[in-house]
């Protein structure tokens, strides 16, 4: 435990020594898998009880965004152009966007979000399919010539590559709607992927970069205690 608390602040100290000097990241009970790369910041979250990213400026110290994130869950950080970008997340989250100078996108499979001034949950999973509950302010969700916008009280699921608005009450029920698509084929995609994978060492930060890896990762863990696994 104290290696991998010495390994934390490594990694922290490194990012405050990193290029960029538009924003400051601090931690709530912080446990990830972390490293940077030029500009980018990668997080691989490991609590078991969730972890919580915020961002806020170092120019006024105002509030960018902050990132609630489940066990597993998988994101980058990248700031250009006076945008900061969430992307290649897999896995569940809750991003809250606030009033800021920077503007704040979510990225991922051919997908951008813009936040706006917003709270909503997001739920990307293998094989493209996604979920996404706004509670609070408003998103805009962008694919090639398709964009939806999203309020309070609206959710998107995108499956199969089509958007489409939900009918679920809450983001609990379509959250567990999503798992169960999920669960009817995950042991034979795990399966295929454990031959593939079987000598890979899950904290090599070279392995991240490949999605279906990413994917593999979260499907093990996720389902680890799964009654239905033999």
């Amino acid at each position: 435990m104290k290696k991998a608390f010495i390994f934390l602040l490594l990694c922290v100290s490194n990012i405050f020594a990193s290029e960029n000097v538009f924003y400051e990241i601090l931690y709530e009970n912080k446990d990830f898998v972390q490293f940077s790369k030029n500009n980018d910041i990668f997080f691989y979250n490991l609590s078991k009880n969730g972890s919580t990213v915020l961002i806020n400026s170092k120019l006024n110290k105002e509030k960018i965004t902050s990132i609630e994130t489940n066990k597993n869950s998988y994101m980058e950080l990248n700031y250009k152009n006076d945008r900061l970008e969430i992307s290649n997340i897999i896995g569940e989250f809750s991003i809250y966007s606030y009033n800021s100078h920077i503007s704040t996108f979510t990225k991922f499979a051919g997908i951008i979000i813009d936040n706006y001034v917003s709270n909503y949950h997001i739920l990307v999973l293998p094989k493209r399919l996604v979920y996404i509950f706004v509670d609070e302010g408003k998103i805009k969700i962008n694919r090639d010539r398709d964009n939806v916008i999203l309020i309070a009280g609206e959710s998107l699921v995108i499956e199969n590559g089509k958007f489409s608005l939900s009918d679920y009450p809450d983001y609990l029920t379509g959250k567990n709607i999503m798992f169960n698509k999920i669960l009817i084929d995950y042991k034979n995609q795990v399966e295929k992927l454990d031959k593939r994978y079987k000598a890979s060492n899950f904290d090599n930060p070279k392995l991240f970069s490949d999605r279906k890896y990413l994917e593999y990762v979260y499907l093990k863990n996720i389902y680890k205690n799964d009654p239905f696994s033999e």
